[in-house]
């Protein structure tokens, strides 16, 4: 049975943003996926070294 416990080191809001970049998709419109699904309102954190 999968466990309910988030990743370990996994980001979730309310952590600290640290240096963490967040870019926004599918805000206006929704992000079509070729099986026919859809995402809205995505939200992506990533970092960057260099």
């Amino acid at each position: 049975m999968p466990s309910l416990l988030p990743v370990t080191g996994a980001w979730r809001p309310g952590d600290p943003v640290g240096g963490r970049r967040f870019a926004r998709l599918a805000v206006d419109r929704p992000f079509v996926l070729e099986g026919g699904g859809q995402l809205r309102d995505i939200t992506v954190a990533y970092e960057t070294w260099g």
